[in-house]
């Protein structure tokens, strides 16, 4: 099922003025985790707020605990190493779900270009 390995970094929070912000980049998480891009059924997901946030892409992914919405994808590339044609500088993850069964999480994500 996992046919691609992906880097994730966690985008790191300080307070600066009483105010959070987020610091200079992200810091990595994890790297070359196990993940697979699976077909996604529309494009806009809502809030509870009704606010719709464009997605572009939806990834199944190892489960660990800590991969959040304050997270990024980074260097798509096969089991082999080889990287992918055509890929963004980042995925920004949007949403974070369980999948079946609770062996790995699916991602919605929004394709970041430089």
């Amino acid at each position: 099922m996992f046919d691609l390995l992906v880097d994730v970094h966690q985008l790191t929070e300080s307070t600066v003025n009483g105010e959070p912000q987020d610091s200079e980049g992200p810091v990595p998480l994890y790297s070359g985790l196990l993940a697979s891009f699976v077909r996604l059924s529309g494009t806009t997901r809502y809030t509870a707020a009704a606010t719709g946030v464009g997605v572009t892409h939806r990834m199944a992914i190892e489960a660990k605990p800590d991969i959040t919405e304050r997270c990024r994808i980074r260097n798509v590339r096969t089991r082999e190493g080889t990287s992918l044609s055509a890929q963004p500088d980042h995925y920004d993850v949007r949403y974070v779900s369980q999948g079946r069964r609770g062996h790995h999480l699916e991602l919605d994500l929004e394709a970041i270009l430089p």
